[in-house]
């Protein structure tokens, strides 16, 4: 098994700009991968974290399917994860894929906002 995690920052997040980041974690990702034997699945996630976001880059990331069979499965697979905070809701948003980074994220969010009220 292998994952590749990619983590973008910006101040506000669009919709070009979210398929941008997309659309580079899955060439460089898909570069990264050499299905066959000893090759079972590779994960590439794409986090973001953006002061703020538009509601199509949000509907983006919680609707992103990217998935790659190789040889119907025989030589492995991918999964695209997609991970999105946005810091002025507080909020975390994943695809199916990504609901298991949304506990680590919610306590780096409860760690932050912490930090921030006691400054």
């Amino acid at each position: 098994n292998h994952e590749y995690r990619y983590l973008f920052k910006t101040e506000h997040l669009t919709l070009e700009d979210y398929r941008r980041f997309e659309r580079f974690v899955y060439e460089d990702g898909m570069g990264r991968i050499t299905p066959g034997n000893g090759h079972m699945s590779t994960n590439l996630t794409l986090a973001i974290i953006c002061g703020s976001a538009d509601d199509a880059a949000v509907k983006a990331a919680k609707h992103c399917r990217l998935h790659r069979d190789f040889r119907l499965g025989l030589d492995g697979w991918m999964d695209f994860h997609t991970n999105l905070v946005v810091l002025e809701t507080g909020k975390i948003f994943t695809n199916m894929g990504g609901h298991g980074d949304r506990k680590h994220l919610s306590a780096i969010l409860k760690v932050l906002k912490k930090r921030a009220a006691a400054a």
